[in-house]
């Protein structure tokens, strides 16, 4: 699809230290500068980090160990950096940036939120069921937009139909891609259309009689 979404991993060390941690509150701010590189190549970046916020917490408590800091100067520091933190991922997000904090299942979850990026999101599987008439009207209202709610929709549904109108002749629901005879004739039974809307006639067989010489 020539699409790219670039992803920087995040994992976090045996002893619970954290790359992401220090990439951030480091001065020489190594994942800053991959995200100005990632924004001027113009595609979709990610930061997956591949724990939650108990790991992360964690790995900031330990990057202030190991820097020699105790006591109240450490919970200071401790407060600091995950404030750095919190602003530099506000911002990411603000920038179109996704970071992701995913401990459980990772790698299922990562792939899945790229093919969703890359191929666009689909909410068909969760929609409501609406009642008798509702999609119609709420169709309606859409449609026609200021000044046409509910109400007076569902009183123009009583004696009027909502179908869908051919831009040209010699057209059917099935010519349009992705639309086969099962998903037309849901189309065809939800909007109320004529069966002559939603396949195309078979074309007969003529049968062909050879002609015979005196």
């Amino acid at each position: 699809m020539d699409r790219i979404i670039n992803v920087e991993l995040k994992d976090f060390s045996l002893d619970g230290q954290s790359d992401y941690v220090a990439s951030i509150v480091n001065s020489g701010g190594r994942l800053y500068q991959k995200v100005l590189k990632a924004r001027e190549m113009g595609d979709p970046f990610v930061i997956a980090v591949l724990g939650g916020d108990d790991e992360v917490a964690s790995a900031i408590a330990r990057s202030v160990a190991a820097m020699g800091f105790r006591g109240q100067e450490a919970e200071d520091k401790i407060i600091e950096y995950a404030h750095m933190l919190e602003i530099f991922e506000a911002n990411c997000e603000g920038s179109n940036i996704r970071v992701w904090r995913m401990k459980e299942r990772p790698f299922w979850r990562l792939l899945q939120r790229v093919r969703r990026v890359l191929q666009g999101g689909d909410f068909s599987a969760f929609r409501p069921h609406p009642a008798n008439g509702e999609r119609a009207s709420a169709a309606l209202s859409l449609l026609i937009g200021k000044g046409m709610g509910r109400a007076r929709s569902e009183a123009i549904l009583e004696k009027f139909s909502l179908t869908l109108k051919p831009k040209t002749s010699d057209t059917f629901l099935c010519d349009c891609p992705g639309i086969g005879p099962k998903i037309a004739s849901i189309i065809q039974e939800a909007l109320g259309l004529p069966d002559e809307m939603a396949a195309r006639p078979k074309s007969p067989n003529i049968s062909r009689k050879r002609l015979q010489g005196p």
